[in-house]
């Protein structure tokens, strides 16, 4: 067994345990027990990787795009057996799916998942015991009935050296993305952390314990897991929003809610537009914004985003080339009506305050655009592009037509050095962000590193 690794950073008057854990982590404790400190559990699991290898071998772009090389490698073998063809043709691009339900079981390599499989009515008991997504109803029953194809696949991945192959060519990535989510879990105040997931999902987290599996090849980046965990993928996003983020999909809307949400949908052309937006190119869940107004609040509370960051966010998040259009505006209003409340969140029942802002009069038919505009005001514009950062700077991956970016000339590949004469060399990307933003209404003066010479620009954001 290997071993559990233990550290405590201290965060202003609280203490964090960061627990780098082989397993999904302890029992709560029994009656009368002293309540155990909240902390984060890292670990990495040969079985949820298998299941969303099985995203990244798949036909589905969304989830194969970085694995090209693999699926011409691993294809070929999937064919070779009728019986394995079959399955994987059942349950490709159902990774995240089935990692989701195997989730519930403790065991992390597929050796000691498979022997749990041969009394498979033993381990489907104990998966129906911790599942506790409805929406997962369905996936649960068909793996109920097609759990000798899941138990095929994960054979044949075992028997075709899939655990040695993620080793040795993942293990070091593996390692710095531990590394990476060590350092930001840093900043985190577990306690208080721990205290919001809780009023907004509305449940206790089991031994105040929230657990992320390490994964090779998630792609998208993070998602949900079953309990208080989220599987995490090795490239770089936005940490800290996206760990508030996938925690926070615990949090299930009333059915009241989500009718209401359908509703405007269809009644409101503007926020008709970003629920096509949103949940047809990014095909994420129904209650996506109402996550995303709690997590931006979240972080606002733990003062780990400011004011500005999180309204620019919300402001271009999910940008379409097909629209020219972004942003999620029903996140801002409830982020902007959130953002209003003051002192600790005792009784908070974030249901609840979604319906009374539903009644409010805020959030009817024709007024999204409205009320979205007046809460991301003090925002500046956008400047088109789409920015990685680099230890010199801010790459620009991609310039948007019609922008101010394209206007001052400024191509894909450039790299931005400065911008108003601050060196953006060693910063985050929100640091580059928030300089590039500026002041609304004034103009930026950026400094580019160009592929065929240096040269200054101005972007005004309008």
């Amino acid at each position: 067994m290997t071993p559990t690794k233990s550290a405590i950073f201290k965060l202003g008057s609280a203490a964090v345990l960061l627990t780098v854990a082989p397993g999904l982590g302890r029992p709560a404790p029994g009656p009368g027990a002293q309540a155990a400190p909240a902390r984060f559990s890292l670990y990495l699991s040969e079985t949820l990787d298998g299941a969303v290898f099985l995203n990244a071998v798949s036909d589905n772009p969304r989830f194969n795009e970085p694995w090209a090389e693999l699926r011409k490698e691993w294809l070929p073998k999937f064919s070779q057996d009728p019986a394995v063809a079959r399955a994987f043709k059942r349950w490709s691009g159902r990774g995240i799916q089935l990692a989701y339900l195997l989730s519930s079981a403790p065991e992390n390599d597929l050796e000691s998942l498979l022997k749990r499989f041969d009394e498979p009515k033993s381990l489907l008991a104990e998966i129906r015991r911790n599942l506790d997504e409805p929406a997962y109803a369905p996936a649960l029953a068909d793996l109920e009935a097609r759990h000798a194809e899941v138990r095929a696949l994960l054979s044949f991945l075992q028997k075709n050296g899939f655990a040695a192959m993620r080793r040795e060519r993942f293990g070091s990535v593996l390692e710095d993305t531990q590394r990476s989510l060590e350092s930001t879990l840093k900043r985190f105040d577990a306690e208080r952390f721990a205290d919001l997931l809780e009023a907004f999902s509305g449940r206790s987290i089991p031994g105040r314990e929230m657990r992320i599996a390490v994964l090779a090849f998630s792609n998208p980046l993070s998602f949900q897991l079953n309990g208080f965990a989220v599987g995490w993928g090795t490239q770089k996003g936005s940490l800290d929003w996206l760990l508030a983020h996938e925690f926070l999909h615990k949090f299930n809307p009333s059915k009241e809610n989500l009718e209401s949400l359908q509703r405007l949908a269809q009644a409101d052309p503007f926020y008709e537009e970003a629920w096509d937006r949103v949940y047809g190119e990014f095909t994420e869940g129904k209650e996506d914004e109402l996550v995303d107004a709690a997590a931006r609040f979240v972080l606002l509370r733990l003062g780990l985003a400011t004011p500005a960051r999180n309204l620019r966010s919300m402001k271009h998040l999910y940008f379409s080339h097909k629209t020219q259009k972004g942003g999620v505006p029903l996140a801002a209003v409830l982020y902007g009506a959130l953002a209003r409340r003051k002192g600790a969140l005792t009784g908070f029942d974030y249901n609840r305050f979604i319906s009374t802002e539903f009644h409010s009069g805020r959030i009817k038919a024709g007024s999204i655009e409205k009320a979205f505009q007046n809460v991301i005001k003090p925002v500046s514009g956008m400047a088109g592009m789409v920015l990685r950062e680099e230890a010199d700077g801010a790459r620009v991956v991609d310039v948007f037509d019609g922008f101010p970016a394209q206007a001052a000339g400024v191509k894909a590949g450039d790299l931005l050095a400065e911008v108003n004469g601050t060196r953006l060399a060693g910063k985050d990307l929100d640091a580059m962000l928030d300089a590039v933003a500026g002041e609304s209404g004034k103009p930026v003066e950026v400094s580019i590193h160009g592929l065929l010479k240096d040269r200054k620009v101005r972007l005004t954001l309008k």
